[in-house]
């Protein structure tokens, strides 16, 4: 990497950070730390700094999935479900919303709360549908309405709303939870934003 002599990098008048940590790198390229003019400390207008570890964030995740098993699992105990709830969460997903056998939501995950905007437990008692609004379309809540009632696992995208009623193209695969007497207890639906809408 060639750096011109003449050019002195003001480290004041940064505006971003990029970090790129590599051992030994300034033992290697030490014409780049003669570039940087020192200056006196004061503030920096520094406008973003973003410093991302891509080993935190897969670990991070990991612990938010086993936590979302943990919890299914003490609950596949109580309500007897004979569902591999294992390989159902294998599958990728953002949000978890579980309901009832009447479709009324008993539970949903942190990864709902980061996507909706709805705090834990505020959409409990209600149907998921009060996420819908007016771009959603009617097709999609026919089709979700009899698959539902097939009691057959599904997977539709369709329109969902924040709460701060930003819309979002939500993709939703719903499997009905089975306990030992055969009977359908509750809904699980895994959620994903299918793709970032324009506004």
């Amino acid at each position: 990497m060639a750096v011109s002599k003449k050019k002195n990098y003001d480290l004041n008048n940064m505006m971003g950070l990029d970090l790129f940590l590599f051992t030994g790198a300034l033992g290697k390229h030490p014409q780049v730390s003669g570039s940087l003019k020192k200056q006196a400390l004061r503030t920096h207008p520094l406008m973003a700094w973003d410093v991302i570890g891509l080993k935190q964030v897969q670990s991070a995740q990991a612990h938010a999935r086993k936590a979302d098993l943990d919890h299914l699992l003490a609950l596949a105990v109580k309500y007897s479900w004979v569902t591999d709830l294992e390989a159902l969460l294998s599958k990728d997903y953002q949000a978890l919303v579980l309901t009832d056998a009447t479709q009324k939501i008993t539970w949903t995950n942190t990864g709902f709360v980061e996507m909706t905007g709805y705090a834990s437990g505020a959409m409990r008692g209600k149907l998921p549908n009060t996420l819908q609004g007016p771009a959603t379309s009617a097709a999609a809540k026919e089709r979700i309405r009899r698959k539902l009632a097939e009691r057959i696992p599904f997977t539709e995208t369709l329109v969902n709303y924040r709460k701060d009623k930003t819309p979002y193209d939500c993709l939703i695969s719903i499997s009905p939870l089975v306990n030992t007497s055969g009977e359908i207890t509750h809904f699980i639906a895994l959620e994903s934003e299918a793709c970032p809408r324009e506004l």
